[in-house]
């Protein structure tokens, strides 16, 4: 429970809500943020916790030993989730992503994936994603988002297009009426899942992950056909952003991505259309 947001406050106080792990007599050093009592990035009523020179008791009001981290950054992350630890790579990861393919008999595609998936022995949220097109094989990587306290919380997810209050726009060339041979998947559709912009998702604590896909893919109609099949999402004109929540005693906290504009093309030859 946090402490109270207005005076009065005493060193008990912080040994309550914070622990004090290096036991005997409390003293107020002991009581940095990122030290051995007290979660770095902790804040309350007067800003952040110091996390090293002058602290005062009045720098805890409001606070609690609780602390959703940051949503990490996604042009880096580790080529494995086995504990996420040594160098990061970058990833190249976004929603930009044209694949014009003019071989005869094969695929165009481009696609952009995000899943997440708690393990609460680990302490963190482990956030998969993947972008790339079909003419090369893609890297999966990996991050983590940290967390303090908030290893029993109900956890969810969610994305959402932020600059639009219509759904991501669309474009099948194809699409009405020989959908076998160009899709534009989007979480929404059956094929990416079939959930709604804006709705929290549980978030899986064992197994696979909970993905967003969003995924065009352009095949190869032979003669007498026109082979010129092509889909695309977004246009430069939408925008995806992810959101985790936890909630503990009724209580939410909640850490978004950045947005990221989504233009995914995947077409045959190179007629562009629209």
């Amino acid at each position: 429970m946090a402490l109270a947001p207005n005076p009065p406050i005493c060193l008990t106080d912080l040994r309550t809500e914070f622990g004090d792990a290096n036991g005997g007599n409390v003293c107020l050093t002991e009581y940095y943020a990122g030290g051995a009592n007290v979660p770095s990035g902790t804040s309350g009523t007067n800003g952040a916790v110091p996390s090293s020179g002058t602290v005062c008791l009045t720098d805890f009001l409001g606070t609690s030993n609780i602390v959703m981290g940051s949503f990490p950054n996604l042009n880096q992350g580790y080529a494995n989730d086995a504990g996420m630890t040594g160098s990061l790579s970058n990833t190249g990861f976004g929603f930009q992503k044209e694949h014009v393919n003019t071989s005869v008999g094969t695929q165009a595609g481009a696609f952009a994936v995000i899943g997440v998936r708690h393990t609460p022995a680990n302490g963190y949220i482990t956030i998969e994603f993947y972008s790339g097109t079909n003419a090369s094989a893609a890297t999966v990587y990996y991050q983590k988002l940290t967390y303090t306290g908030l290893s029993s919380a109900t956890w969810s997810v969610k994305y959402e297009y932020p600059n639009t209050s219509s759904a991501i726009t669309v474009y099948e060339r194809y699409g009405v009426s020989e959908t076998t041979y160009d899709e534009a998947k989007h979480p929404a559709t059956s094929g990416g899942g079939s959930y709604n912009e804006g709705t929290y998702y549980a978030i899986p604590t064992s197994g696979g992950f909970r993905q967003f896909p969003w995924i065009c893919t352009a095949d190869y109609r032979g003669s007498p056909l026109t082979d010129n099949a092509q889909a695309r999402l977004g246009f430069n004109s939408d925008q995806v952003q992810i959101t985790i929540k936890a909630t503990l005693n009724g209580v939410d906290y909640t850490a978004a991505s950045s947005t990221y504009t989504i233009n995914l093309n995947a077409q045959r030859l190179d007629s562009f259309i629209p």
